[in-house]
């Protein structure tokens, strides 16, 4: 079960989607804190796999079942799960209403469209700190429409890539007071949209 403040002090990564991961050594963080965003939990081991999409879950679902058995805790936030025809293991996190932003477990994650900031969330109510960010992009990508997740995305799951990220940023940019409160977080993708935190190196995170 998520418990607050279980990783309070601790750094933590946090891995999405985006194509700039494409090239990291993500074996370098197997023995840190680490939150993996949908199908980055098939490339990183990781703490916490927060799945957004119950698509995700369906498509791949041995991959899911052989991630859960290796001690990963797969979160889904109850507004996205919609039924109990999940599999029993996936722990359906509570939210808060309207999206707000959130200090206990028991109060609920902010839970958005973006599994990034919704995993953000979960990794600050955890205490981590800091929250080093790989693979959130926020970006257009060259053929417009939203990144691929190294090709396992179906085309029809994908979107416009400018109305949709101009979205995510706006959300993340809400949050992004809240969330530095007391503590840092460092997107290390020095090139990415998104421009509400400082930035940092990968090599640097993993020294």
């Amino acid at each position: 079960m998520l418990k607050t403040g279980a990783w309070k002090g601790e750094p933590c990564f946090l891995v999405g989607n985006g194509p700039s991961r494409e090239g990291l050594d993500l074996r370098r963080i197997r023995e840190r804190r680490v939150i993996a965003c949908n199908v980055a939990a098939f490339e990183v081991r990781s703490d916490i796999a927060l799945v957004m999409d119950r698509r995700v879950v369906e498509k791949w679902k041995l991959a899911w079942d052989a991630i859960h058995a290796v001690g990963t805790q797969v979160v889904m936030p109850q507004a996205a799960a919609f039924d109990d025809t999940l599999p029993p293991w996936i722990v359906q996190a509570k939210v808060t209403p309207r999206h707000n932003w959130s200090e206990s477990f028991e109060e609920g994650i902010c839970w958005h469209s973006d599994a990034g900031l919704t995993a953000l969330s979960v990794a600050y109510i955890l205490g981590a700190d800091p929250i080093y960010l790989i693979g959130i992009d926020l970006k257009d990508t060259p053929d417009k429409l939203t990144s691929n997740a190294g090709g396992l995305y179906p085309e029809d799951w994908r979107t416009n890539a400018k109305d949709c990220y101009l979205r995510m940023r706006e959300a993340w940019e809400s949050h992004a007071k809240e969330a530095t409160n007391g503590r840092r977080v460092v997107n290390l993708n020095p090139e990415s949209g998104l421009r509400c935190f400082e930035f940092g190196s990968f090599e640097e995170a993993v020294k």
